[in-house]
């Protein structure tokens, strides 16, 4: 085959410049900087962003559902940035201190393939289990459904039973509910002036049974007084 055929005029073949060839490498090169330095400081961008709106920091809590408000907290957060998935893992671990840290730590260590990359599904599914665990919800609810009021006061049953009453939302479904099952954990001597009456809302059951604590205290207190006196 003649080397001449592909020049119609017969002539040779012009030869690239090599300066040129260099020159578009070298822009090309360029270019391809410029957009890794453009999706660095969009990640970049994003932390600071996510950073503006005050996301909270996790460490260790001895409830459950303190880590479960936290995880709720940090997402509703996060979806106030526009981020992929990989910064939402990125950027949550980064909120995290102390005993929690060093779970995360150690959970990363724990996965043997190095190309593994933990999607934000498998950190909520890892947090839930070490810090969520079902066993301790189960516990709770369990607590829950065996309270009393026993002697502790109104202010202090109130406390525990609304503490608890967040592992046991499926006993719960409504207002009427919740105010039956405070009335159930009552003492007698409060519980039977409860049963009979009307109550507006949750609220209103509170204020009427701090409110008969009250007088009762005033009675024994009167009461042992006069005998005092005696």
């Amino acid at each position: 085959m003649n080397p001449n055929d592909g020049n119609p005029e017969g002539g040779e073949i012009p030869q690239p410049d090599p300066t040129t060839l260099v020159e578009v490498m070298a822009k090309q090169t360029q270019l391809l900087e410029a957009i890794a330095q453009n999706q660095g400081n969009k990640g970049q961008g994003n932390h600071a962003e996510f950073m503006r709106v005050r996301p909270p920091t996790f460490s260790k809590t001895e409830e459950p559902m303190d880590a479960e408000d936290w995880l709720r907290a940090i997402e509703k957060k996060l979806a106030l940035v526009r981020t992929d998935e990989q910064e939402k893992v990125t950027f949550e671990t980064h909120r995290l201190e102390g005993l929690a840290n060093e779970w995360w730590e150690a959970y990363q260590a724990s996965i043997d393939d190095p190309a593994h990359i933990i999607t934000w599904k498998e950190f909520r599914t890892a947090f839930k289990n070490t810090f969520i665990p079902n066993a301790i919800i189960r516990m709770k609810k369990n607590e829950f459904r065996r309270l009393r009021k026993g002697f502790m006061t109104v202010q202090e049953y109130l406390n525990k039973f609304t503490q608890l009453a967040r592992y046991a939302a499926s006993d719960i479904q409504d207002e009427k509910e919740n105010i039956e099952r405070l009335i159930e954990g009552l003492r007698d001597e409060l519980r039977g002036p409860m049963i009979g009456q009307d109550h507006e809302n949750f609220q209103s059951l509170v204020n009427k049974v701090v409110r008969l604590e009250n007088d009762q205290k005033m009675i024994e207190g009167f009461r042992k007084r006069r005998i005092n006196l005696q």
